[in-house]
């Protein structure tokens, strides 16, 4: 399957429009399977670490009479640290 397009950008006889197509839906498959599996992967690293936060307050045993202020203050605090990474 040598030089598959010509000057033009047409394909050249040994490589059909069908055998085109069919690459191209194959890529396209690869692709969103691809994206698929990335979206999984970042849900659960989210989760996870959601999951941990929610042991680091626990292990602290915050109760909701010091914990909320707590909470918003991590809240704040967070929210500054992350607008400084970007």
């Amino acid at each position: 399957m040598k030089n598959t397009t010509n000057r033009n950008g047409e394909l050249s006889d040994n490589f059909v429009e069908k055998d085109y197509q069919e690459l191209l839906h194959e890529t396209i498959s690869v692709i969103e399977s691809s994206r698929v599996q990335m979206a999984r992967q970042i849900n659960m690293t989210v989760m996870s670490s959601h999951w941990e936060i929610g042991r680091l307050l626990k292990e602290r045993k915050l109760d909701s009479k010091h914990g909320d202020n707590i909470v918003r203050r991590l809240s704040v605090d967070l929210l500054f640290f992350h607008r400084r990474l970007r």
